[in-house]
């Protein structure tokens, strides 16, 4: 496992070394020895699995406001998406800037996403699933949402949603949220 840092506090890009051989291939993605070594959270309390029928599915921009910030360790187990995070913590460095990766279920990393930030993707390919490794119980009168398109954030997507959600479609822009301190 190497850890990567981001232009956002607190973001990581983890790269995962496969095992393989002529039966197929297997991919350690956590170790609590490792991941606390690095400094890294190691307190998971669920596990999701997301899974889209097609490409050009956008879920996102969403993250869980204080006092129950949500860690996130994201895979992408099959297909591919285009992941976006959006720092929306007030008193950040990086506060209203985003960071967008390729995340493959043919490479295998994850994203270790910090409390504070939104996050969303594209899928760029059919029957694209995510794994999602969570820190912290979800709260859903504490769930927030961004628009995806807010054009103070400016996200270059690779692509325009083709499947949008209504509360997707219609968020709030930055300007017009209230927005979280840095954890």
């Amino acid at each position: 496992m190497t850890k990567k840092e981001t232009s956002i506090e607190g973001l990581y890009r983890i790269d995962l070394k496969p095992f393989t051989d002529d039966r197929g291939q297997s991919i350690k993605t956590y170790s609590a020895e490792e991941f606390a070594s690095q400094g890294l959270p190691t307190a998971w309390t669920q596990t999701l699995w997301v899974s889209n029928r097609h490409r050009g599915t956008l879920r996102g921009m969403h993250w869980q406001a204080a006092p129950h910030f949500e860690t996130k360790l994201v895979h992408c187990q099959r297909g591919r998406v285009f992941d976006v995070l959006v720092d929306v913590r007030v008193g950040s460095q990086s506060f209203g800037n985003w960071c967008g990766f390729e995340l493959s279920g043919a490479v295998p990393s994850a994203l270790l996403v910090p409390g504070g930030l939104a996050h969303g993707y594209l899928t760029l390919e059919d029957e694209s699933e995510l794994l999602y490794q969570v820190g912290g119980e979800y709260r859903p009168d504490l769930q927030k949402v961004l628009r995806w398109d807010d054009p103070t954030i400016k996200i270059e997507w690779p692509e325009r949603p083709v499947v949008i959600s209504e509360r997707d479609a219609n968020a709030p822009l930055l300007t017009e949220l209230l927005v979280d301190r840095v954890p």
